[in-house]
């Protein structure tokens, strides 16, 4: 998971603006959350984006949803005052410009399920 946060950061170092290097991430792994995929937690050292258990070893094709997961709460840590409809947007921005991650396509189906601010986790059922 630690190489999609390091994604996250390059696309906004390279596409957006200078993410400080006094700024730091680290991620972990939540097993209380209930209807949301990720979420943004500060500590005295490092701003924590917590992520799903079920995202921590998932499927191929899901894999970038935690990069998405990760670029969308450094937003949030750079624009404090921004609200989700500007993250989301902004967010939506940076991941439509890159397109590919390595070899991984951003799905469209992750895309969606991040951008859209989903509390589901399928939309099938």
């Amino acid at each position: 998971m630690s190489h999609r946060l390091y994604d996250a950061k390059m696309i906004i170092r390279n596409h957006y603006c200078d993410l400080s290097n006094d700024v730091t991430f680290a991620l972990a792994v939540r097993h209380d959350f209930h209807h949301y995929f990720g979420s943004l937690e500060k500590n005295d050292s490092h701003n924590v984006i917590c992520v799903h258990y079920i995202l921590e070893d998932p499927p191929y094709e899901y894999q970038n949803l935690v990069m998405l997961i990760c670029l969308h709460q450094i937003l949030h840590v750079i624009h404090p005052e921004w609200d989700k409809d500007r993250v989301y947007a902004k967010c939506r921005e940076l991941a439509s410009l890159v397109g590919y991650l390595g070899n991984c396509l951003i799905s469209s189906c992750s895309m969606s399920i991040i951008l859209q601010g989903s509390r589901q986790y399928c939309s099938g059922s």
